[in-house]
């Protein structure tokens, strides 16, 4: 069976327990709880995650983004301390994952991606490795460590980053890392939707794959129950 991971913009409350609510509701697997969407996702405040738990907590699984601001990802030493503090206020209030990613000029940021990668997995959490994968110049070469790190997923759309491609036209280059790395767990993101999920799982051959989407389930800005469901469906019904 194939999962369905949703982000939910957390920048406004209200929206946030709606779209939290939503995506219960529609049948995912699990949300990623992001604010600022527009600006690529940042670290939701804490009061809104809490509230987010304490709904739906236990019912649905809750990763949330650690990015302590826009712009590129390579952290300076109080970013970097903040991203910790970040993760451990977080990890908490109870949710099942952190969702991080570092750089150090397009290479991994080995020392902090262990950190908080440990730091995850003494805590009994799930840690994804998010969307940054993409920005790496050599992706394949730094599987070995993600493995070694305890990663259990990536976020990838297998298109480099900033590429105005959807997932589908990465499915090739997908197809290698999940090749080169067939424990992982392959989270597709990248304009996936009701209408490309069927191509996209028929076309990807990774073991353990996740759907990850935003946009195609908003309505009016708030995620959309229907709009999770017909994906949950489609998803169910292909693989």
């Amino acid at each position: 069976m194939i999962d369905i991971e949703i982000c939910i913009d957390c920048t406004d409350p209200s929206n946030a327990l709606s779209s939290a609510n939503a995506a219960l509701e529609g049948g995912a697997k699990r949300i990623e709880c992001c604010r600022d969407m527009h600006e690529g996702g940042l670290t939701p405040e804490l009061p809104i995650i809490q509230q987010i738990v304490d709904l739906v907590g236990g019912k649905i699984e809750i990763v949330v983004m650690i990015r302590p601001r826009s712009g590129d990802f390579n952290f300076n030493r109080s970013e970097r301390l903040n991203m910790l503090t970040q993760a451990q206020e977080i990890i908490a209030i109870g949710v099942d994952g952190i969702v991080f990613g570092s750089l150090d000029n397009g290479k991994l940021d080995e020392v902090l991606c262990e950190e908080m990668a440990l730091f995850a997995s003494y805590n009994g959490v799930k840690n994804t490795f998010h969307r940054v994968f993409d920005a790496l110049s050599d992706p394949i070469g730094a599987l070995e460590f993600l493995e070694e790190a305890r990663f259990q997923r990536i976020l990838t759309s297998g298109n480099p980053w900033g590429s105005s491609s959807t997932a589908v036209d990465g499915i090739p280059n997908i197809n290698a890392y999940a090749l080169e790395s067939p424990k992982m767990e392959w989270v597709i993101g990248g304009g996936v939707s009701a209408e490309n999920a069927s191509a996209l799982i028929q076309g990807i051959t990774a073991k353990h794959l996740s759907l990850h989407a935003y946009s195609s389930v908003l309505e009016n800005g708030v995620t959309s129950a229907l709009k999770v469901k017909q994906l949950v469906e489609i998803a169910q019904k292909t693989r």
